[in-house]
């Protein structure tokens, strides 16, 4: 299995993961499934900065596919634990990603690797992927943002989405130890927890699709 992620789909996780980088964050990965068992991540959709009950994931899994309609599925879910150096999913993330493999058998799991979040870069992808086989999450070997070989785990798409990341997020709110880009102020990131204290609020991240589509 490989993933290939668009820009939106990059910096909505990434934002999402800066902006609560104390805590454990997670969302929903919607597309579609290609050839070659590559699976097309086309959006994502922030869920928590919590770890996600089941009551509020079943609510929130129903609002994203009358959102995304028959066009697109739920292709995956992501995670970026509350520490530093953890990468590995929790028993929360896993049972959650069982869900979503239940509708969707080729679903994957992709863990943010913290660390890397500092130093943003085309060359380094922050992700770990994860594939089930059988009745486990197993990571695969390898990710990247530029190769085109046939052992590519996980490649971004937009060669320019890493760079905008970069510019958002400042070291005082990343996870690593800071970045050297020039400092943009980064939109404002809604997951559901946040929709749902306030419903005003747009858990589709609707600007952010907007503001990478014409960047």
């Amino acid at each position: 299995m490989s993933v290939r992620l668009n820009g939106v789909s990059v910096v909505k996780i990434l934002l999402h993961a800066s902006r609560h980088s104390y805590s454990i964050v997670s969302g929903a990965l919607v597309g579609r499934k290609g050839v070659d068992n590559v699976i097309v991540v086309e959006d994502a959709f922030p869920l928590a900065h919590t770890n996600v009950l089941a009551p509020m994931f079943e609510v929130a899994m129903m609002q994203i596919e009358e959102y995304i309609g028959k066009g697109s599925q739920i292709v995956g879910y992501y995670c970026g634990n509350e520490l530093l150096e953890d990468t590995k999913p929790n028993l929360i993330t896993k049972r959650i990603a069982d869900k979503i493999a239940t509708e969707t058998p080729h679903a994957c799991l992709l863990m943010i690797g913290n660390r890397k979040l500092g130093t943003l870069s085309n060359e380094v992808v922050p992700f770990e992927l994860y594939s089930k086989h059988g009745s486990e999450w197993k990571v695969s070997s390898s990710s990247s943002s530029s190769s085109s070989s046939s052992s590519q785990q996980v490649e971004i798409t937009d060669p320019t989405a890493m760079d905008k990341v970069a510019g958002y997020i400042s070291s005082s709110t990343s996870k690593g130890a800071g970045n050297k880009h020039q400092q943009q102020q980064a939109p404002s990131v809604v997951d559901f927890d946040t929709h749902f204290d306030d419903v005003s609020k747009d858990w589709t991240n609707s600007h952010i699709n907007k503001l990478v589509d014409t960047k």
